[in-house]
């Protein structure tokens, strides 16, 4: 790559303070995970790159995503959310998933009901003090550091498998530990919401955002300046800055969507009503 081009890159994703090189570097990481069906393309401009790794997030499975490498992880919960506005790629890492849920209940056992602790107070100090002993010392101070014996620790914490509830049982010290990396590890990844999906467009992007309204306009078939007028006006942005926003998005769409664009006497038209792979029944 010429240092022009490199330049040119860098540009395109600098108005969300991202760097080029921390972008490839993460989607390296994801493509060599196994993770995705197809990789990543890494060539062309910063924007359209970006957009394409949102996209390969936004649709793996729940499955999957709780399995990506930490520095992808971490790198998807660093953006910051004008990617999401602009982009329509999920924007909702911070909804817990059920299976945390379900986890409450032993937490409550641990020695946080007022009822027995007031018991315990009145009746033993001495059994206080072993209470102490086994939870806080087990598991705060060990916490990821502990040596186990376990052969699951680390695998993640499941109450309803089987090598679990034996762990529970023979290492309590090592299963509160395994229990708190796992949730640890959960809460550093993206998750997808459990709740109603929002609605997305023809082409597989939020409705409302910038790259849903791009697709909403290019199956109408409009002109590029009128196109850069409405998203100026409804985004806060420069016409200048929504042009080269819907040029990249059109790249985006032929590479990594298969929707091919016209552009007859100015109208850019999209030639496909809807992508490969999307609901129609939760499209707007």
């Amino acid at each position: 790559m010429t240092e022009a081009e490199e330049a040119k890159e860098m540009k395109a994703l600098k108005e969300y303070d991202l760097k080029m090189k921390d972008l490839k570097a993460v989607i390296k990481s994801l493509n060599e995970s196994d993770l995705l069906k197809e990789n990543v393309k890494v060539t062309g401009k910063g924007d359209v790159v970006l957009l394409s790794f949102l996209d390969a997030l936004d649709g793996m499975s729940d499955e999957n995503l709780e399995n990506l490498p930490k520095d992808v992880a971490a790198y998807y919960e660093a953006l910051p959310q004008a990617v999401f506005d602009d982009s329509g790629a999920s924007d909702e890492p911070e909804e817990a998933d059920e299976p945390e849920e379900a986890d409450e209940p032993e937490e409550a056992d641990e020695g946080d009901e007022p009822e027995e602790a007031e018991e315990a107070d009145e009746g033993d100090d001495e059994g206080d003090d072993e209470g102490d002993d086994e939870g806080d010392d087990a598991g705060d101070d060990e916490g990821d550091d502990a040596t186990s014996e376990c052969p699951m620790f680390g695998k993640g914490c499941n109450e309803k498998e089987d090598d679990c509830k034996t762990c529970k049982k023979d290492f309590p010290a090592e299963f509160k530990a395994c229990k708190a990396a796992t949730k640890k590890a959960k809460a550093s990844k993206p998750k997808k919401s459990t709740g109603t999906p929002k609605l997305r467009t023809r082409y597989g992007h939020i409705a409302g955002s910038m790259s849903g309204d791009i697709d909403n306009m290019l199956w109408k078939g409009m002109k590029l300046k009128a196109m850069a007028k409405k998203l100026a006006k409804d985004h806060k942005r420069e016409e200048k800055a929504a042009q080269a926003k819907i040029r990249g998005h059109i790249k985006h769409l032929e590479n990594n969507k298969g929707i091919k664009v016209s552009d007859k006497d100015d109208t850019l038209k999209a030639k496909k009503e809807f992508a490969e792979g999307y609901d129609k029944n939760n499209t707007k």
